[in-house]
């Protein structure tokens, strides 16, 4: 797909926001309109000093997050007229700038990367198991190990 860019800036509090469009035909004159926003911020001080307190995932970790957050969220309406795309990427600008404040926020920076974080530490952890699954030799491979984690997470 090709993205049009619409709008770059940078807020005040590090985070970078890309919005473009990244509409499509889809049949005939009918089209996916589709507002892309991209959400980009390198790493703070503060996280980094929080990466580093982590334990055995710390590494792990580190290099993920190595060029910074990242988050997409999108705006999209589909099998649109053709002559109405206009109309509607406009309309998506608008939905999109109803949560303009709320990106540009500082909490939502730290909600980003402690939900980020939180992802990998999982990330890691499901790798770990997984290393562990087939190395009996000669049974079938059991991948319960794969689930047990999510299942004690939801019965907490």
């Amino acid at each position: 797909m090709n993205s049009k860019l619409i709008k770059k800036e940078k807020m005040a509090n590090g985070i970078v926001l890309t919005y473009s469009d990244d509409s499509k035909n889809i049949t005939g004159d009918r089209c996916l309109v589709r507002l892309l926003c991209k959400i980009t911020s390198p790493l703070l001080p503060w996280m980094e000093e929080v990466i580093d307190g982590c334990g055995a995932e710390r590494q792990f970790v580190q290099n993920e997050m190595k060029s910074g957050l990242r988050h997409e969220l999108s705006w999209e309406r589909n099998f649109v007229d053709e002559k109405e795309k206009d109309e509607c990427l406009a309309e998506l600008q608008r939905r999109a700038h109803d949560v303009h404040d709320y990106l540009t926020n500082a909490e939502f920076l730290s909600r980003l990367f402690y939900k980020r974080l939180a992802e990998l530490k999982e990330m890691y952890n499901c790798r770990n198991d997984l290393a562990d699954v087939g190395q009996s030799g000669d049974e079938p491979v059991d991948f319960s190990a794969c689930f047990s984690r999510a299942t004690k997470i939801e019965c907490e």
